[in-house]
């Protein structure tokens, strides 16, 4: 019985070392997975703040379109146009 558990411990470190290596390996892509994640979401950050800036400047555009228009309605009316 002795002899099987010293088999199955030395069996053990024989497959903890085969395997070491590869969840090294894993660990580091996985790292670049999550770095290159981190660049993409910041990208977003920024993509998302200019369009919501864009939004606002095409609102206040908007706006101010249409109280022009208006206006000019009322000179247009005064002057007879």
């Amino acid at each position: 019985m002795e002899n099987q558990q010293n088999i199955f411990e030395a069996l053990k470190r024989v497959v903890r070392n085969e395997i070491q290596p590869m969840r090294d390996e894993i660990h580091q892509f996985k790292n670049e997975i999550l770095t290159s994640n981190d660049k993409i979401a910041k990208e977003l950050i920024i993509i998302r703040t200019e369009v919501a800036a864009f939004n606002g400047g095409q609102q206040r555009q908007d706006e101010q379109l249409q109280e022009h228009s208006q206006r000019l309605k009322i000179v247009e009316c005064k002057a007879g146009i």
